[in-house]
């Protein structure tokens, strides 16, 4: 019995150590013996024999699964073939036939191995993603290969005179600027994160905060000489006295009427008629010349700064400098050819125009202003004197005389709000008719010193109405009114026959216009030579 049971131990054991037991016990001569290997100690063999269960164990997991999937594809594959068969019995006999074809045909195909066709997938999007990324490489090398080729060619036709500086040399020249602006007016730009719009709202809050401080500097000290000169002006009004600005002689001339010529008065029979020969006469003048000539300088006019607004484009901060240069001398001329336009066409159809049919001489009424600061406060002695009319200009100053616009501009409220540059005069708003008269006032104080001709405050007045918009306005302010209409015109003039509402319409074309006229240009050069020496 012990020695069945050693064998059934030795049967257990692996087949290494067994044939070595059954060896020793064998062989009584043998004296030398192999020492066996402690209890519990891990061999090579067990870990084989570990290993080979492990593969088994996968391989056994890998048919069952295979067997799951193909069981799942007969299923399958039997339900079709029972759905077709259920499908045959229902349908009609004429295509039944066609069915059974279509199920004979579907029964021997087979069933699909999904194992295989998972590794064939598999295999595809590994092959598909190889060949994406080897097309990503080849993209980014001919991309590489073209950029190096149109730098070549951008130095090439820069180098033979062709073409424009090289990309790589503007982008290099930007960031040198870029750089420099960035140590002096300290921009703190995320170029990779921040959009154009707050690009631009960055360089602007920056260069505001460059510019400024300058700024104020420079109004604070416009306005600090402004309200030095207008308290010099105040002070001296205050203490000089007033003028005799009356003539000595006071005459009166009677009014004579005009008599009615005849049509014998027009033509004369001992002279051959001609054309035009009616406007060489009093009264068979017409104005139709003189409103054409207004007509076409005021389409001059519009065509003019059509052009000027072409050109008030802003210049881009890439441009050259010498294109900023070029720009700059456009613009000086395109300034000179506005004034020119408007000082010599329309200011002289104007004055021709408004001149038609104007009286020589027209009474005028003199006021004596009291003494004091407030003119206004007593009554003024009137007085009739003869003034002369040559030009459109001494109509304006007869209007201004008439509205006592002297008084107003001399008033000292008025002196005080002009001081301080204020639209308000005695909490109430300036109006166009005070705007008028404090303009007449300064064109009159700026060219009468200097001796200037009447045509050239006539122009000043134009440009100054231009700049603020109210042309027409005052026009019909001045010439409208009714005592300049019986005094100054004749009852065939322009004036009184159209009261001046043909051109109203004709003058607001210009107002979509912003003008910023020269109104001292007359008086410019004296100024210019005052402040030289």
């Amino acid at each position: 019995m012990m020695v069945g049971e050693d064998l059934m131990d030795i049967n257990k054991l692996p087949p290494t150590f067994a044939n070595k037991v059954v060896s020793s016990s064998s062989d009584d001569e043998s004296v030398d013996m192999e020492r066996w290997a402690p209890a519990g100690e891990s061999s090579d063999e067990l870990q084989a024999v570990h290993l080979d269960e492990q593969i088994r164990f996968r391989e056994l997991e890998e048919e069952q699964e295979r067997l799951n999937s193909s069981l799942l594809s007969l299923s399958t594959h039997f339900a079709q073939v029972q759905f077709r068969l259920k499908q045959i019995s229902k349908a009609d006999p004429s295509e039944r036939d066609r069915l059974l074809k279509e199920l004979e045909d579907f029964a021997f195909r087979g069933c699909t191995d999904l194992k295989l066709e998972k590794q064939k997938c598999s295999l595809t999007i590994d092959n598909e993603r190889g060949d994406m990324n080897q097309q990503k490489e080849r993209q980014k090398i001919l991309i590489a290969h073209l950029k190096q080729q149109l730098e070549d060619l951008e130095k090439y036709a820069y180098e033979s005179g062709e073409g424009d500086l090289p990309s790589a040399e503007v982008m290099a020249r930007q960031k040198a600027v870029i750089d420099k602006l960035h140590e002096k007016v300290q921009l703190d730009l995320e170029l990779d994160r921040m959009s154009q719009c707050d690009l631009q709202k960055k360089v602007d809050e920056a260069l505001k905060k460059l510019v400024n401080p300058i700024k104020a500097k420079e109004q604070l000290v416009e306005q600090l000489q402004a309200q030095i000169v207008d308290l010099e002006r105040f002070i001296g009004f205050l203490q000089t006295e007033v003028n005799d600005r009356l003539s000595n002689s006071v005459v009166s001339l009677p009014i004579v009427p005009a008599k009615k010529g005849s049509f014998m008065n027009l033509i004369k029979f001992n002279q051959k008629f001609e054309r035009n020969q009616l406007k060489q006469t009093l009264q068979g003048s017409h104005y139709g010349d003189e409103r054409a000539r207004i007509e076409l300088a005021v389409d001059a006019a519009t065509e003019v700064m059509e052009k000027y607004l072409l050109l008030s484009v802003d210049i881009d901060i890439s441009h050259s400098e010498s294109f900023s240069k070029s720009y700059d001398e456009i613009f000086k001329r395109s300034e000179e050819e506005v004034v020119t336009v408007i000082r010599k066409q329309l200011c002289p159809a104007m004055r021709d125009l408004l001149k038609h049919g104007m009286n020589n001489v027209v009474k005028h009424f003199v006021n004596f202003a009291p003494l004091g600061c407030y003119p206004g406060s007593s009554r003024s002695a009137r007085s009739t004197s003869v003034r002369k009319l040559e030009h459109v200009w001494d109509v304006v100053m007869y209007y201004y005389d008439s509205k006592c616009g002297r008084e107003y501009c001399d008033a000292p409220i008025r002196r005080l709000s002009q001081s301080y540059q204020l639209d308000i005069i005695a909490g109430r708003s300036v109006t166009s008719k005070q705007l008028l008269l404090s303009t007449i006032e300064n064109i009159t104080s700026t060219h009468t010193r200097l001796k200037r001709s009447p045509d050239s405050m006539w122009k000043a007045l134009v440009s100054a109405a231009l700049n603020e918009k109210k042309l027409p306005s005052w026009i019909r302010t001045i010439f409208c009114t009714e005592q300049i209409v019986e005094q100054c015109f004749a009852s065939w003039s322009y004036v009184v026959r159209t009261g001046c509402e043909d051109i109203y319409q004709l003058l607001e074309r210009l107002h979509k216009y912003n003008f910023h006229l020269p109104v001292d240009l007359a008086v410019r050069p004296f100024h210019q030579m005052k402040d030289a020496f």
